[in-house]
Order: C-alpha cells, then sequence, then structure tokens
C-alpha cells in the first residue's frame, strides 16, 4: 500500500532547549583529557549529581557536567539545564558515548559526570569552556510576550481503506405474527393444550370468521 505526505499543524512550545553541539573529534579530545585526571573527587550519576546541583553550597564548586545525552531518553536528563542556568555549562556526549564514560570512570551505569572547580581540573574546564557554551533557556532570563508558533510536520498517511455495503439479503425466513387477539391468543399456547383451552380458541375463531 502506498503512502502519500500529508502535512500537520502544531503548536510549538516555548520551553525548548537549545542544546550544544560537538563533533566527534570534540568528544575524543574531551573524554581524552578526563582520562589523565583523578577520578577520586568526581560526581558521578545524574542522581548524585541532581542532589549536588539542588544544594548550592555544593553547586559551587561544580564548574561543568560530561552528560551522555546522545544514549538516553530526554527525561532523563531534562532537568539537569534549568539547575545549571548560567553557571555550569553542560557537554553533550553523541551517542553510544556512555561505554566509552564507563570504561574512563572504571564504575558501570554511568551517564553524567560533574566536573569539580579546582585547580587540578583547570585544563579539562578550560577546554569544555571553549567548546560549549551556557545553555539558552529564554524563559529564565525574564517574561516576556512570545508569539504563537506553529510548526508544519511533513508525515505520511496510508490509503482508507472503504467499506463495502453487505447487500446480501439474510437467508433466515421473517416470521411475521398474525394480527388481531386471536393471534395473541396462538402465539401463547405452546406445548399441550387442554381441552378447555382448545374450546376458546374455537370459539374465538368462529367469532373471528362470522
Amino acid at each position: 500500500m502506498e503512502k502519500r505526505k500529508v502535512f500537520k499543524q502544531a503548536l510549538d512550545s516555548p520551553f525548548v532547549i537549545k542544546w550544544n553541539q560537538i563533533n566527534n573529534e570534540q568528544e575524543s579530545h574531551i573524554l581524552s583529557e578526563l582520562e589523565s585526571v583523578d577520578k577520586s573527587k568526581l560526581i558521578l550519576g545524574i542522581n548524585k549529581l541532581t542532589s549536588s546541583l539542588q544544594d548550592e553550597n555544593v553547586k559551587s564548586t561544580i564548574k561543568s557536567i560530561i552528560l551522555c545525552k546522545g544514549d538516553l531518553p530526554i527525561m532523563a536528563y531534562n532537568h539537569l539545564p534549568p539547575l545549571c542556568f548560567e553557571s555550569i555549562k553542560i557537554v553533550p556526549l553523541l551517542k553510544n558515548s556512555q561505554a566509552k564514560l564507563q570504561e574512563i570512570v572504571g564504575k558501570s551505569n554511568i551517564c553524567a559526570v560533574g566536573i569539580p572547580n579546582d585547580q587540578e581540573y583547570e585544563m579539562l574546564n578550560n577546554l569544555i569552556d571553549g567548546m560549549v557554551d551556557y545553555l539558552d533557556i529564554p524563559w529564565l532570563k525574564g517574561h516576556t510576550f512570545l508569539n504563537t508558533r506553529i510548526k508544519i510536520i511533513e508525515t505520511t498517511q496510508g490509503e482508507v481503506k472503504k467499506k463495502k455495503l453487505d447487500t446480501k439479503s439474510s437467508s433466515k425466513p421473517i416470521n411475521i405474527a398474525p394480527k388481531g387477539d386471536l393471534g395473541k391468543q396462538k402465539q401463547s399456547v405452546s406445548g399441550k393444550v387442554s381441552k378447555k383451552q382448545k374450546i376458546n380458541i374455537n370459539h374465538t375463531a368462529y367469532i373471528e370468521r362470522k
């Protein structure tokens, strides 16, 4: 079945975060530098990183974050940008980067790493500073009126099947009940009929004929 192109309209959300983009060479450079630093002070994992960002005293000690964005669903990391607004830079790694990051830090199930704002991590933080900017989060900058934006989505749609009308008549016979009181009495008679009932039925039939 051939599919045809269709265009659908949808309201665009104003709460869209413009993420930074890096290439394979930049990712390799960052991971190589991460491999050479002390791992004991790194903040490992999204859960631990989130708790640290929610504590203002600990948050001030974090300079940047390395995130395996390409390997995660959006709901796993979408809360991080507002917590890092204009204070911490986030490096979004490409797809299939989680295995490399886990190998470097020596732990499994790690998809995010917080880099401390210490002198021993200065080269790594400077490298990140030169590659990415602070994330642009417009609705946190101030209250402004946003015009309605409608985006056009191109998709495909299959052909709609038309239902065929069933023209075949039913093979079952149609029972038409007789009219009048006689019919009602005959319908109520089933099984064995007593002599008294037979007399009443015959008497009624005689009156109807007369």
